[in-house]
């Protein structure tokens, strides 16, 4: 856990921006346009410590719950009972951690460009496209403003879908 502590004190984006950086992003990785890769890698290697600390939180919490002690009395043996009563609940946060981290994900892929780093030109990407058309705004502004649109549009229906998602799976 010292390491997710770690990792965690730094700032996302700086942190995302030094990865990308250090990855690289001039070399197109088979069919994927030039910085995806990196940019995927980055975030992969930074937002796991929270899924690491939620499924910790949630283990710990499980631990002494009153079913596990239970199973527990009932002669289950620790394996079984990680498998198939704390592993589920557990599953269940993370899901929902995931769901409500994919517009995070779509925002920082698209601010990536923007700030110089993710998918390289001539890759047409909603970060690139609003960085490109910033030395435009006095005459055609809608350059940057309508991928910018779209990109909170996005987020904001995906939103929409995560919450659905989850009120669907707390009905049941």
């Amino acid at each position: 856990m010292r390491i997710v502590d770690a990792v965690i004190a730094f700032p996302l984006v700086i942190l995302l921006l030094a990865l990308v950086v250090v990855i690289g992003t001039d070399r197109a990785w088979g069919p994927a346009p030039a910085g995806l890769i990196a940019s995927m890698t980055a975030l992969m290697a930074v937002m796991w410590a929270g899924y690491a600390r939620m499924a910790r939180g949630q283990s710990l919490a499980m631990r002494d719950s009153d079913f596990v002690l239970a199973t527990r009395v009932a002669g289950l043996s620790s394996g079984r009972i990680i498998l198939r009563h704390i592993a589920p609940g557990v599953g269940r946060i993370t899901l929902a951690l995931a769901v409500s981290d994919i517009v995070l994900v779509v925002t920082i892929l698209s601010s990536l460009p923007f700030l110089g780093a993710g998918v390289q030109p001539p890759a047409a990407e909603w970060g690139s496209i609003m960085y490109e058309g910033r030395g435009f705004l006095r005459q055609a502004w809608w350059i940057t403003l309508l991928p910018g649109a779209v990109v909170a549009l996005t987020g904001l229906s995906l939103s929409f879908i995560a919450d659905s998602l989850l009120d669907s799976r707390n009905k049941k």
